[in-house]
């Protein structure tokens, strides 16, 4: 069984500790200003923005598959390229794919 131990701490020091520590949370988890205006990346940023592993990157890249400048032996990403990239293969939700195959049935069907 676990031991409960009791003390009393002011109201005051745990409202600072709580406050550190999110304060603490955020400044780990949230980027920082400078990445959110950064709009070129490089090969390191643009895998880890794009959730990748760096092996996968280079295979992208190699195939074309991926948007990308090259200035020297260096290849650059435009993060608004990316996030088109990102968005280019979506996928329809079960609702809208359901209307489409009714609408299919319905010009197609032998009267």
């Amino acid at each position: 069984m676990d031991k409960v131990i009791l003390i009393s701490i002011p109201e005051t020091s745990i409202k600072s500790m709580i406050e550190q520590a999110i304060s603490k949370a955020f400044s780990e988890y949230i980027p920082s200003s400078n990445s959110n205006t950064k709009t070129v990346l490089n090969f390191a940023e643009a895998c880890k923005y794009i959730g990748i592993s760096k092996s996968h990157g280079y295979k992208l890249t190699s195939q074309g598959s991926i948007p990308f400048s090259k200035r020297g032996r260096k290849n650059y990403f435009d993060k608004d390229k990316l996030d088109q990239w990102l968005l280019s293969n979506s996928t329809k939700d079960s609702q809208t794919l359901r209307e489409e195959a009714a609408n299919y049935i319905q010009k197609n069907s032998k009267k």
